[in-house]
């Protein structure tokens, strides 16, 4: 009997240090191809019981090279890509600011509401990076600046990505 708790011990202890040595999800990141140094700005917008946009913008601090992935209920479906002009870059510098970005809190959400979506916004600026979860009683700043980014997202400037030949 002793035995047999030596090796359930043994085989426990393995389990739970194998377990505990797993990364988990790292929720302050955006991407695994996304660096610090490179991002300026992400939306995420995941989808609802209904006609949510989904999608997810990508926007990048070197010369404000960008990428699109509409997924469902938006007018860009699809992968794109746009090259934001500095002043556009400084349009949406004035819109962080207006929203007071990096004093909203990091999470608005309810666990017990499920039929509203998500929108998850990463900014890297100024050397500071914050991210904002906002799904459920979200401030005005924030579901103002939201539907900015939304209308960015839905611009006809965006050029469709064509699959490299021979991925069908």
């Amino acid at each position: 009997m002793i035995q047999f708790q030596k090796h359930f011990l043994l085989i426990f202890s393995l389990c739970f240090s194998l377990l505990a040595a797993c990364k988990v999800k790292d929720n302050n990141s955006v991407s695994k191809s996304v660096s610090n140094d490179s991002l300026f700005l992400s939306i995420d917008k995941s989808p609802c019981f209904g006609a949510c946009p989904t999608y997810t913008m990508v926007i990048y601090s070197n010369g404000g090279k960008s990428t699109l992935s509409g997924k469902k209920f938006t007018k860009n479906l699809g992968k794109f890509e746009y090259v934001f002009s500095d002043d556009q870059i400084k349009d949406l510098k004035v819109k962080i600011t207006e929203a007071d970005f990096f004093n909203l809190k990091d999470s608005y959400d309810d666990d017990k509401v499920m039929d509203l979506p998500m929108a998850t916004v990463d900014v890297f600026m100024g050397g500071v990076r914050k991210k904002v979860v906002g799904r459920y009683e979200t401030p005005k700043e924030f579901r103002v600046f939201e539907t900015y980014l939304d209308s960015l997202a839905s611009l006809p400037m965006w050029q469709k990505v064509k699959p490299p030949v021979g991925d069908d």
